[in-house]
């Protein structure tokens, strides 16, 4: 996932940079921030760039929305697709290798 938005994540730059600076800049946590980048192991996560900032909250506001939405996604997969590519030849051809139906049985215990 990180190599796919990294493809395209230098798009949001302007967004993340304009969030970032607000954050950064709003006035009750000035002087948080201040006091951050006293500690020497603070400073070295770039926070106090403003499209780090600004990428890290868009991170976190996506965090929820994005869990849900790739829960269902796996539901719909394993519901759909993967009884349908479980009947291909190519799977039909993998279940025949020993080494795979070890581990199938493997997962079965856990």
């Amino acid at each position: 996932m990180t190599l796919l938005v990294s493809l395209f994540a230098w798009e949001f730059d302007a967004t993340f940079d304009t969030l970032g600076y607000a954050i950064l800049t709003w006035g009750p946590l000035k002087n948080t921030f201040a006091v951050l980048l006293d500690i020497p192991f603070v400073g070295f996560t770039k926070f106090n760039n403003t499209i780090v900032t600004g990428s890290l909250a868009v991170g976190l506001m996506a965090y929820i929305p994005v869990y849900v939405i790739i829960r269902v996604l796996v539901a719909l997969w394993r519901k759909h697709i993967t009884p349908v590519l479980g009947e291909t030849a190519l799977a039909k051809a993998l279940n025949r290798i020993s080494l795979v139906q070890k581990i199938y049985e493997l997962k079965d215990n856990f």
